[in-house]
């Protein structure tokens, strides 16, 4: 069996609007497809290739089988954005496919479009709220997809999450640098409304280097409880870090807050795609 390569909608009727060009490909071409996977003696897709670690055999053969509800849960497991990388990411995993040896990589790209949005159109997405909080708060500054990634795993740990953002809406690359035409940015919204849903705040419209920093403190000496456990997150691609940071612990001395380093973590590196988590995560410590 070959790969389908008419992914597309038909000329004269995509030149009548801006809506994605790719079209849902029928769920029986899908498992078709994606059957091939299952002759696969070195999985490089998930080893080697994408940069989440999702479990694509494992995805795959669930959909083989007709079992779509398991591949979303195991789809889930690694990618808190599957709508957006089944859309915009550039496929390391199919060209890590071994198939492409000797014919042509599975469409593993077009299997996870038809996972999430076959888990979107039954009700299987959900919310999903911390089981516990844990008391402490929480600022990431950017709403990009590094921002968003930073948000949801911090609040799925119990985090009160807040996100600041200098533009009017949510998604930075994904709905300023990627055309409608690849992403529509209905899917933002509602992702957005999924976020939201799970208690993370968007706080929109917000410079954190300007106006913002001050927005920032005032948060932290509403919610923040200076004593305890409470931090900044600052995502470097959008912040500018070393400027940005400056600026913050000038703010934060003149308001008599001392600054502690607790912990450094560098989360990817590249500028944008949600695949890889890019940008820098910093945890600042308030004592």
């Amino acid at each position: 069996m070959s790969r389908i390569h008419d992914i597309y909608r038909d000329v004269d009727e995509r030149r009548h609007d801006f809506r994605e060009v790719e079209r849902r490909l029928p769920a029986n071409d899908i498992r078709q497809q994606v059957s091939r996977c299952m002759n696969c003696g070195q999985p490089f897709c998930h080893a080697y290739g994408c940069p989440l670690g999702n479990l694509v055999p494992d995805q795959n053969r669930a959909v083989a089988d007709g079992d779509d509800h398991r591949a979303y849960e195991l789809l889930s497991r690694h990618s808190d954005f599957p709508e957006f990388t089944a859309r915009v990411c550039p496929a390391l995993c199919e060209a890590s496919c071994v198939h492409q040896l000797d014919e042509e990589a599975v469409m593993i790209r077009q299997s996870e479009k038809h996972i999430i949005e076959t888990a979107f159109a039954n009700g299987w997405v959900k919310p999903r709220p911390p089981v516990n909080e844990n008391g402490k708060s929480v600022a990431v500054v950017g709403a990009g997809p590094a921002g968003l990634s930073a948000a949801v795993t911090l609040r799925r740990k119990g985090w009160k999450v807040t996100v600041y953002e200098k533009n009017a809406n949510i998604g930075g690359l994904l709905r300023y640098g990627i055309p409608c035409f690849k992403l529509d940015k209905a899917l933002i919204e509602r992702r957005r409304a999924l976020l939201e849903a799970e208690g993370i705040v968007f706080v929109t419209g917000v410079e954190v280097g300007t106006d913002g920093l001050n927005l920032l403190l005032e948060a932290v000496n509403r919610f923040g409880e200076l004593s305890g456990h409470v931090f900044a997150v600052f995502i470097d691609e959008f912040l500018g870090f070393i400027v940005g940071f400056l600026k913050f612990v000038e703010l934060c001395t003149q308001v008599g807050i001392n600054l502690v380093i607790d912990k450094s973590l560098f989360l990817g590196s590249g500028s944008g795609d949600e695949c890889g988590i890019h940008g820098g995560l910093r945890v600042v410590e308030l004592v």
